[in-house]
């Protein structure tokens, strides 16, 4: 049983995973830090239209209203829209190296070479993925005319 395809083939797969995992995070906190921003807007503009003005109406309402900025139901549904769409374009990133990487671990003693060329496949992969966005040689430097 060849163990340095397994090696290999398991480092990348855990790479990729916790890469997905902290894109969506980001991008979970991006959608959330979004709603919880239209939410203060809305309560901010909601806030100003009273009718009059009374000292005891103003905190109940301050008081309601900081405890729906805490604790909204919406802004915990848009982090989780945000972690899904965030696991997705990772997800599909990393494709390539998902499949080189099962490709290299799964495969039995009958099969040593595909576990063998899925593996120097997936280190072309790797080497590539370093090249294209570790090192930034593909990368516009005009941040200008980025929209």
């Amino acid at each position: 049983m060849p163990i340095v395809p397994k090696i290999a083939g398991s480092a990348s797969l855990i790479s990729s995973l916790v890469d997905i995992h902290k894109t969506a995070l980001i991008y979970s906190k991006r959608e959330h830090n979004k709603v919880m921003g239209d939410n203060v807007v809305a309560i901010s503009l909601g806030n100003q239209k009273a009718d009059y003005i009374s000292f005891k109406d103003a905190q109940r309402k301050n008081w309601f209203n900081k405890r729906g900025l805490l604790s909204s139901v919406r802004e915990d549904f848009a982090a989780v829209k945000g972690y899904c769409k965030g696991a997705i374009q990772g997800i599909v990133r990393y494709i390539p190296k998902i499949a080189l990487s099962a490709l290299a671990i799964i495969p039995s003693a009958k099969h040593k070479t595909l576990s063998y060329v899925s593996t120097i496949a997936l280190a072309v992969v790797e080497a590539w993925d370093f090249v294209r966005y570790g090192s930034g040689m593909f990368e516009k430097t005009d941040y200008l005319e980025r929209k």
